[in-house]
């Protein structure tokens, strides 16, 4: 399914490409419907989607995450490997400094693209049923920008009383969040 129908509206954000321990992890996005919110699940085999009501929504949580330094550190050590790997396997430090300058570079944009992303954050959604994370709720800008358009439209559904809830931080009273 390339996209629902014209009644959605698609969320800025997505899910990070590159998550610690989980290579083959889903991408998902969510959507804005008319009377709920749809997160797409998409992995290699299937799909699948969970409809959140506006009516039904308590909270959502959105928080900074560490995963930007720590894609950085790694970003960082793969290109000081291969630097150290490349010199001291080549005759002379000259001859290996193109090799090891055209191997690194990947990394090296990858440092400069994540930096230039932003914060990364990590969100939960919270409902009368239990919580659920919103991985594509990866970068912090694009994730208060949605949260202001989820809060409108669960303010037509519940009220302003109820967007008080829609917060963009932990409260100290709710458990850790998940870690995606």
């Amino acid at each position: 399914m390339d996209a629902p129908a014209a009644a959605y509206r698609r969320l800025p954000g997505k899910t990070p490409w590159f998550r610690f321990g989980s290579v083959s992890a889903p991408t998902t996005s969510l959507w804005l419907g008319p009377d709920h919110l749809l997160k797409i699940e998409r992995s290699a085999s299937r799909e699948s989607y969970k409809r959140f009501f506006y009516r039904d929504i308590q909270a959502i949580f959105i928080e900074e995450s560490s995963r930007r330094y720590f894609l950085s550190i790694f970003a960082l050590a793969a290109v000081a490997i291969v630097f150290l790997l490349t010199l001291s396997l080549s005759r002379s430090a000259i001859s290996g400094l193109p090799t090891a300058l055209l191997i690194s570079s990947p990394f090296a944009a990858g440092i400069v693209i994540n930096l230039a992303l932003g914060r990364t954050s990590q969100a939960v959604l919270v409902t009368a049923v239990g919580t659920e994370p919103l991985s594509s709720f990866s970068r912090l800008q694009r994730s208060i920008a949605a949260m202001e358009r989820i809060r409108a439209e669960v303010a037509k559904a519940q009220g302003d009383v109820a967007t008080a809830q829609l917060v963009t931080h932990w409260p100290a009273q709710v458990a850790t969040p998940p870690r995606d």
